[in-house]
């Protein structure tokens, strides 16, 4: 999604972005893939990732959220 949103012009591209995310997501929760729980919970952290100005702090964040995501659905 950020590779096609960078190569289209203009405001199109992260329009085009935020639907197609909202087409996947809507398509993971019909077929049962995921829970509408953790996509909301992915979704705020992404935002609440993309926040931090520090780029040192955004990237350990980024590291760590995959494995925080694993270790709470094995709870």
């Amino acid at each position: 999604m950020r590779e096609a949103s960078i190569r289209l012009p203009g405001p199109v591209g992260p329009t085009l972005s935020i639907v197609g995310a909202l087409i996947l997501g809507q398509a993971a929760v019909s077929a049962k893939l995921v829970s509408p729980v953790l996509l909301i919970i992915i979704a705020t952290s992404f935002l609440a990732e993309s926040v931090i100005p520090n780029y040192e702090a955004s990237l350990a964040l980024r590291y760590i959220r995959f494995p925080m995501l694993l270790a709470a659905g094995f709870l």
